[in-house]
């Protein structure tokens, strides 16, 4: 049975998968995902074992430049020694490649994507301490530690795989960070199925959210957006709501929602979704 999307020009297949084609195809990400948060050896080097960069931590060397030059130009409080250093500590852990040179070290292309986000976030939506962030699509939690590294007193609610889910715990453990996680897939883990509404200063959701069926994205808005203050989500076309459809679902539920163009431009599509944000 198909269902009609807010744009008339999309459908979904009803039970389409949670997440994007590469998660339910790739079982071997699931495993590597699995394994690291049970083998320490494994857990040492799976940012850049290969059946983990095919979904994640797979960020281009030219797009890192971009990143490192635009986090040069436009975060000037982001770029310092200081801050840097704090940073590359989430490159300690797990053997990322770190082939980006920065006057403060080599750092990984993931860990500036992340560094990016956070200059945006600063922007639009400033001092974040004591925020209590919620994110879907969290991976290993590389978002949640480069923030905590400089704003405090945050706490967050994750979602993410069930298979996932372990490898996150123990990460950030690493960086004394406890979160409340939640999947939205019913699991055997022992891992919290989302079911009740959760409110937040801030939500995130950098291109996952938008990977999701119809489906999961609706019970995130349910569940997680409609009760956010701010929001910030790197939007990718995939499946589910297109653009029209998230701006009209936002809308509705009264963000006063901006969208912006995602810088570096990462895929054709891509934008960024804003709401309680500051305005410049």
């Amino acid at each position: 049975m198909k269902k009609e999307l807010i744009h008339p020009d999309h459908t979904y297949e009803e039970g389409h998968p949670w997440t994007s084609k590469l998660y339910k195809e790739d079982e071997n990400f699931q495993s590597i995902c699995l394994q690291a948060s049970k083998d320490d050896g494994v857990y040492k080097t799976f940012k850049s074992h290969p059946h983990y960069t095919k979904v994640l931590e797979h960020v281009k060397r030219h797009t890192g430049e971009e990143y490192l030059e635009r986090i040069k130009s436009n975060f000037s409080q982001l770029y310092n020694q200081n801050a840097f250093s704090k940073f590359i500590e989430n490159d300690k852990i797990g053997t990322p490649h770190t082939f980006i040179k920065s006057e403060f070290g080599d750092i990984s292309a993931t860990t500036l994507r992340y560094i990016n986000v956070l200059g945006n976030l600063i922007t639009h939506f400033n001092n974040l301490d004591g925020f209590h962030i919620s994110e879907v699509g969290d991976g290993y939690g590389g978002q949640a530690t480069i923030i905590s590294r400089i704003f405090k007193d945050l706490t967050f609610t994750l979602s993410d795989l069930p298979q996932c889910v372990p490898l996150l715990k123990k990460y950030l453990k690493e960086f004394n960070i406890t979160p409340h996680v939640v999947t939205s897939n019913p699991n055997n883990n022992n891992i919290e199925v989302i079911k009740d509404e959760i409110k937040c200063d801030l939500f995130i959701s950098t291109y996952a959210l938008t990977e999701l069926s119809l489906k999961r994205q609706e019970l995130y808005i349910d569940k997680m957006i409609r009760n956010a203050d701010r929001g910030y989500i790197t939007y990718n076309e995939t499946d589910g709501l297109n653009l029209r459809g998230w701006e009209q679902v936002l809308t509705k539920l009264g963000k006063n929602i901006k969208i912006l163009s995602e810088e570096p431009l990462t895929s054709q599509y891509n934008k960024i979704i804003i709401w309680g944000h500051e305005e410049n």
